[in-house]
């Protein structure tokens, strides 16, 4: 999954982490969905930064 460096929004799990690095590494990114319990994978403040909309 965080290997698409192309994707418009991504399905994201627990297992995936999701920081700024991963976010700046994405330039096409504009959101995604945590299919999980807790969303502690999610770096909320880098997403915020980025203007990427997180649904959790």
């Amino acid at each position: 999954m965080l290997e698409e460096k192309n994707a418009d929004g991504w399905l994201t799990m627990l297992t995936d982490r999701v920081d700024a690095s991963t976010i700046q590494a994405s330039p096409k990114l504009r959101g995604f969905a945590n299919y999980a319990v807790g969303f502690n994978n999610i770096d909320i403040a880098a997403c915020t930064q980025h203007a990427i909309g997180v649904n959790l």
